[in-house]
């Protein structure tokens, strides 16, 4: 039921999508290239035709990108298909002054915002194409923290220091395991004395050392936490 003749419906879709993105393509690459031969000097052609061409290279990258090898061809296609998205509407706000002016139903505000549309759209493709802003190669995960005031700095410190005293538990309880299980070596005369008494002091070292690392490691994050 959710396969078609053995494709699954992700092929499917992907070739409609295709059929569909193809013919946006030829249609918008025939009306542009009659635009600019036939009908140029016209304000709304004119309009018409940056419409057009925005929709043309949306589309036409649409297209390409999903035939294309390597992660950073595939950022730079999408970088270029970001030129279209970005002025589309631009584009179409302008397209819409120019009929209405054709019809003289003049606005001053309205070419102020169509200037102010282009002037944002152009803002929108220098993020696109010289930033990671709009288009990013997945390996960089941007998070907006915000700055640490006085009192989550306090609280933040109080929890490394919980964290702190977890570790410090832990190492002891490795200790006491330790101990525990050398005693029950030398009962059954698995282990001397000796033995015994060196594995004691050699456990006790290492708790020693660990929980100095344990206790520098928080000296050095409360240094951080409570920097201003």
């Amino acid at each position: 039921m959710g396969q078609i003749s053995g494709l699954g419906w992700p092929v499917i879709l992907a070739f409609v999508n295709l059929i569909f993105s193809s013919a946006i393509v030829i249609t918008a690459f025939s009306l542009l290239g009659y635009m600019l031969t036939h009908n140029l000097r016209s304000n709304v052609a004119q309009a018409f035709s940056v419409l057009l061409a925005c929709v043309l290279l949306v589309y036409a990258c649409d297209i390409i990108i999903p035939r294309v090898e390597g992660l950073q061809a595939v950022v730079i296609w999408l970088r270029v298909q970001w030129i279209g998205i970005a002025i589309v509407p631009a584009a179409y706000f302008h397209f819409s002054d120019a009929l209405l002016r054709s019809t003289r139903h003049f606005s001053r505000r309205r070419r102020v915002a169509v200037v102010g549309s282009y002037l944002f759209s152009i803002g929108l493709v220098l993020l696109a194409l010289f930033t990671d802003a709009l288009v990013s190669d997945g390996n960089v995960i941007r998070l907006p923290i915000p700055k640490l005031n006085e009192e989550r700095r306090r609280e933040l410190t109080r929890l490394v220091r919980a964290k702190a005293e977890e570790g410090r538990v832990a190492v002891r309880n490795v200790r006491r395991d330790a101990i525990e299980d050398l005693r029950s070596f030398e009962k059954e005369g698995e282990i001397t004395k000796d033995d015994l008494r060196r594995g004691q002091e050699e456990a006790q070292k290492l708790t020693d050392r660990y929980v100095a690392e344990i206790d520098e490691m928080l000296r050095v994050k409360e240094k951080e936490l409570l920097e201003v």
